[in-house]
């Protein structure tokens, strides 16, 4: 396996789902066309299962969220309105879209049953339904859970913290120097990993006397206490930004320049 594979769709990648049963999903915005498109790689190889998948609402829409084989795409109100409204359901492993239904809202997933809030106003405007087929269940809903195991707990985050904290760890201390900790903007993003340190944060850089910033990330690993992988994640940040990045199944997921997806294989 590549030690680093790079999805570029050619789009900006606007959110990306941590791995669901080694599978990542994610999201892409073609801001010019107003366009939203989802897609499937494998994880963490990387590879290709689809693209360009797209629902009714070719704007105002996103992901709900991830469950087991299953990935729940939201609409909302209206532009102006943030709150969700709408349900599409897609098989992950294919890429089909199995059911939609634009005036329900998803509140509560349970296995393959899904409590749902609609329109109803002269009746109880909570149903359950087949998660897969959007039915209506009458009864009590299924106990068991489709999800596997909870993706959660293999997902590390990086921790917002100061400029001084990140100093007082000697790998910090590594890559601030690398830096300059004087031209950093904002906290640093850190995590402290079994065998490697991983750190993000924005730089102020001076080129022929214009002045921009840049949002970096950096490897340590910690038998060599060297810095290892090293990247621009973006060349004109507007400003500090935060959650840039994820560790899951001992790769590095990052987006690079809004455009390329990486998986660093650490």
């Amino acid at each position: 396996m590549k030690r680093t594979v790079i999805y570029s769709p050619g789009a900006n990648v606007w959110r990306v789902h941590p791995a669901v049963n080694g599978r990542l999903v994610g999201e892409l915005r073609d801001t010019e066309n107003r366009r939203v498109a989802f897609f499937a790689l494998a994880f963490p190889e990387g590879t290709m299962l689809w693209e360009g998948l797209t629902v009714d609402e070719q704007w105002w829409t996103g992901i709900e969220r991830v469950e087991g084989d299953l990935l729940f795409i939201h609409g909302f109100v209206s532009p102006d309105m943030p709150m969700h409204r709408g349900i599409t359901v897609v098989d992950i492993p294919t890429g089909k879209q199995l059911w939609s239904q634009p005036l329900w809202t998803l509140d509560v997933v349970r296995g393959r049953t899904l409590r749902v809030l609609t329109d109803g106003k002269e009746y109880d405007p909570n149903i359950l339904v087949d998660a897969r087929t959007g039915e209506e269940i009458f009864g009590e809903p299924e106990q068991t859970n489709d999800s596997g195991a909870e993706w959660w707990t293999g997902v590390t985050y990086p921790e917002p913290v100061t400029v001084e904290r990140c100093g007082a760890h000697p790998l910090g201390a590594v890559v601030l120097k690398e830096w300059n900790s004087g031209e950093i903007v904002g906290p640093v993003e850190m995590m402290d990993l079994p065998e490697f340190f991983v750190a993000a944060t924005a730089v102020q850089r001076k080129l022929l006397g214009i002045s921009r910033l840049e949002h970096v990330l950096a490897v340590v690993e910690k038998k060599k206490g060297k810095i290892v992988h090293d990247v621009v994640l973006a060349r004109e940040a507007k400003g500090a930004v935060m959650e840039t990045c994820f560790v899951q199944k001992g790769t590095l997921v990052y987006v690079q320049e809004k455009k390329k997806l990486c998986l660093y294989r650490l």
